[in-house]
């Protein structure tokens, strides 16, 4: 069967980064000037406008991806500032007005009948023209230019602000004993002090979440807690300060009255003030909820300090909650994670992974050996063809583990959108899923917490929605739907890792590959509603967080903020001295104004997930899920691929039942 290789590539040093970003810069700029050149735009035109969009958008990854992933300090900084030049030519090229004037002058036409184009064109036509208005064009030319200044700084703010998160290399030592409780293989995993008498752990997850999660000594849970809350603090704090005043400046020229009316025009909310009222409704209902969860967790501290000795301070502190949520599980549940992640190594849920979104989506993966279009020894590249058809339809890479330098957290990357090029001809896509699991050792594998398994499946769906699409436009293709649904997809299937026959499909022990006993499983589908209260009032104080620094009119102090709300809505308070702000990636990455999405899209998520329940490995709901959900991208609303798909209109109840607030 046919196999394409991407179009784009990784191993460029960082003087070649330098060149072919000008180069694809350069190219470009010929392209509409060639086309601003044309006074009355055709169909024709319009095919050749998408053409050179997507032609700067693949060719720009190779330029800007390396700062996520290469192993050269000097490439990460050649593709940090590739990617500060590419949006400010983004910006730049946003405000042409000959392309503006073509592009309305075609509509124009089309609506009084002269031209007929399919109805994604039109979709298409509409959105640029939006997008034109949203960078100004219809401004006075001082306005304008102040506009794209306003907008090419924030990009330089924000590739700092992450590439700062990025290199970020904070540790702590601790002696064998300010470590009890963490199991022998996570010692093993640490680095050691030249005598050998202390480990080093750093803010990385495989590090972190572990120590929070089961160390024994509240001292040291409370030093690692304080380094991750002023994790680059100093570096990072001026840089949100100046793009908040600067978004406001964007939202201000544009009549708008907050940066957040601003962003939500364009998402499925529509308005600040439904969002507010969303998040405010929720925390309404999940607060009675998070009284009983606290209470419970506050039990657990009064009988474990009462047994050891330690004062009880009467509260569950912000480097309290998973240790005693983890606890709690071990209690009540009879969860014991360490044993648990026994049964969840890398390689044996990446292959039960497979097998199931195979399965339900109708697709065949097969691995690729190609290492020279890899960037580290460690990734796997994956082909992905349709089952029936056999036609070969992208491709994605896989990054598990972590380094210096690497991104932090777990995202996937759109490093090659799907679309139609002008003669008809389709791009495929292709797209890579960073993650930091724990490394393995020379005598364990790497081995998953169930909670990384949850993640895990999470981001491989949005590489799915990446590699289903079937959009012609290429600015529709992918995950380029509103930014409140584009979770949607991937947190409906997050839900298969609490049920029985898919979970049984991606575990087995490590060392005598028995299956996971029944009672575990069990044990984990149980799980589910542990906290829920508590757990998604802290996504409730994170929205809140971003709308109030976007809704204000004025500077906010976020230190003082972030305290205020992190303990009136998530009932756990802050560790004086820290101001996580410089750690909150999304608000500098895409999700400003639109962190609520991720409880927003859940309400969808539950519904879709109702239609699935007892078929969960159905390959005819799994079609239709396919086509339905995945395939469209922005070709049509979310809220229409929602209806499309269940028949009928979205309902909150699936959702409220779904996070514990009414009875199944």
């Amino acid at each position: 069967m046919a196999y394409f290789p991407p179009l784009i590539s990784f191993n460029r040093t960082s003087e070649e980064i330098v060149e072919y970003q000008t180069e694809i810069i350069e190219k470009n700029k010929q392209d509409l000037d060639e086309l601003g050149a044309i006074e009355v735009w055709g169909e024709k035109e319009l095919r050749l406008l998408g053409e050179a969009e997507m032609a700067f958008e693949t060719n720009s990854s190779s330029c800007t991806f390396p700062m996520y992933v290469s192993t050269d300090a000097a490439v990460r900084e050649a593709a940090a500032k590739a990617e500060v030049q590419m949006d400010a030519y983004r910006v730049e090229a946003s405000q042409r007005e000959d392309i503006y004037l073509a592009v309305r002058g075609f509509n124009e036409r089309c609506e009084k009948g002269e031209v007929v184009v399919e109805p994604e064109l039109k979709r298409w036509v509409a959105k640029l023209l939006r997008d034109f208005r949203r960078s100004g064009l219809e401004l006075p030319k001082d306005d304008k230019d102040k506009l794209g200044e306003c907008k090419k700084r924030i990009s330089e703010l924000c590739t700092e602000f992450s590439k700062n998160l990025n290199e970020d290399v904070t540790n702590e030592t601790f002696l064998r004993e300010e470590l009890s409780g963490m199991p022998e293989p996570w010692l093993e995993s640490l680095k050691k002090t030249e005598d050998g008498l202390k480990y080093y752990v750093t803010l990385k997850y495989p590090d972190m979440l572990p120590l929070m999660q089961r160390c024994k000594i509240a001292e040291t849970r409370k030093r690692m807690d304080f380094l991750k809350g002023r994790m680059c603090q100093e570096a990072n704090i001026p840089l949100f300060d100046e793009v908040l005043a600067l978004r406001r400046e964007v939202a201000s020229l544009l009549g708008f009255d907050t940066f957040s009316d601003y962003a939500l025009e364009i998402r499925m909310a529509k308005t600040a003030d439904t969002v507010v009222e969303f998040l405010l409704e929720l925390k309404e209902k999940l607060k009675p909820l998070a009284d009983k969860e606290l209470a419970r967790l506050l039990e657990l501290k009064k009988e474990e300090c009462e047994a050891t000795g330690m004062e009880f301070d009467g509260v569950v502190n912000s480097w309290d909650m998973l240790y005693y949520h983890t606890m709690l599980l071990d209690k009540d549940y009879q969860l014991d994670e360490s044993k648990l992640q026994e049964y969840f190594p890398l390689d044996v849920v990446t292959k039960g992974m497979h097998e199931i979104y195979q399965t339900i989506l109708g697709l065949r993966f097969e691995e690729v050996k190609d290492l020279n279009r890899q960037w580290h020894e460690d990734v796997q590249l994956f082909a992905v063809y349709d089952k029936d058809t056999g036609d070969f339809l992208g491709q994605f890479y896989l990054d598990m583990f972590p380094r210096d330098g690497k991104y932090g957290h777990a995202a996937v990357f759109g490093l090659q959108r799907t679309g139609l090029d002008a003669s008809g001809k389709r791009q495929l896509p292709c797209c890579a899923m960073l993650c930091n699991f724990t490394p393995p050792t020379e005598d364990r594998p790497s081995l998953l917490k169930h909670r990384e398994v949850e993640t895990y499946f999470h981001e491989f769906g949005h590489v799915m929605h990446n590699i289903c699409s079937e959009a012609r436009v290429h600015s529709f293709a992918c995950t380029r739907v509103e930014r409140d649904f584009v979770e949607a997809p991937s947190q409906m299937l997050e839900n298969w890792c609490y049920e029985g026959e898919p979970l049984s499909m991606m575990s087995e022990h490590y060392l005598d590959k028995t299956p996971l006993p029944d009672e575990l499983l069990q044990a984990v589908i149980k799980s589910r509603l542990v906290d829920t209260g508590l757990l998604n009032l802290r996504q409730v104080f994170f929205g809140m967080f971003d709308m109030t620094c976007h809704r204000s009119p004025e500077a906010v102090v976020t230190e003082t903020l972030w305290k205020e709300l992190r303990k009136s809505i998530s009932l756990i308070p802050q560790q004086e001295g820290c101001n996580p702000t410089a750690g909150f990636a999304h608000l500098m990455g895409g999700y400003e104004s639109g962190y609520y999405g991720y409880l927003w899209s859940e309400v969808y998520s539950a519904d879709l997930f109702l239609a699935f329940q007892g078929r969960f490995l159905d390959p005819t709901m799994g079609m239709r899920y396919r086509k339905n959900i995945l395939a469209p991208g922005g070709s049509l609303d979310g809220m229409d691929m929602v209806r499309n798909f269940l028949g009928r209109e979205p309902s909150q109840d699936a959702f409220l039942k779904h996070i514990g607030l009414v009875k199944a």
